[in-house]
């Protein structure tokens, strides 16, 4: 396919895909809302999102970012087709601090792997989705995820204190807070807010995840 030969020239053969099977995998999530799209990429790094993102904008080309493909919303459909982006490989736990109980993580970190990691650090993270061994943070922050626990602690958003974004023209956007300056809903509506004026699609690198009840509810029991 001639989509694929130019992002194998732009990014390389090992991270795009366009064989069948594939593309199959990659058309839909757990719903019923399916498309396939013309090819897959499997950014490792935030430089392959921009490069990509740049390139598809230049092009009209659409884009999907998509994560575990757990969901029942229908966000990872490629409903225009062109490029399915996967975020699955840049699956980095790169940091938990104890002392100001923040992890930094990639968008394909799965969400029960990070539940486990922050729980041998003695911290605890709330979200639960039912999906957590197969949803990944990502994700979670694309559908503000919950699952029984939010009822107490609160959804993903309320843990979110930072993101790195790669916009639609490729330019790479990174905010952070720290504790507690703002409520961690801000940042993640303010990223919402600006993908759907610049129709950009967001690349969760890092989101910091935080507890901002009070400290001694975030070890765990």
């Amino acid at each position: 396919m001639e989509l694929a030969l130019e992002l194998r020239k732009l990014l390389g053969d090992e991270i795009i895909a366009d064989d069948p099977e594939v593309l199959a995998a990659h058309s839909g999530d757990k719903w019923f809302a399916a498309r396939q799209p013309e090819v897959v990429v499997f950014a490792k790094s935030t430089n392959d999102v921009s490069k990509l993102l740049q390139f598809a904008s230049r092009e009209k080309i659409p884009v999907t970012a998509r994560g575990g493909g757990f969901g029942y919303v229908g966000g990872c459909v490629p409903a225009q087709g062109g490029i399915a982006l996967s975020l699955m490989r840049m699956n980095r736990i790169k940091e938990i601090g104890f002392a100001d109980a923040v992890a930094i993580v990639e968008p394909g970190v799965f969400t029960a792997e990070l539940k486990a990691a922050v729980r041998a650090q003695k911290l605890f993270y709330p979200p639960d989705p039912a999906s957590m061994k197969d949803c990944t943070i990502g994700g979670n922050v694309a559908t503000n995820a919950g699952g029984p626990r939010c009822l107490k602690y609160g959804v993903t958003r309320n843990y979110v204190i930072g993101l790195e974004v790669v916009l639609a023209n490729s330019d790479v956007r990174a905010r952070h807070y720290l504790l507690p300056s703002l409520p961690p809903a801000k940042p993640l509506k303010q990223c919402r807010r600006s993908s759907r004026r610049d129709s950009s699609h967001l690349h969760w690198r890092s989101p910091i995840i935080s507890h901002w009840k009070r400290r001694d509810a975030m070890l765990a029991k």
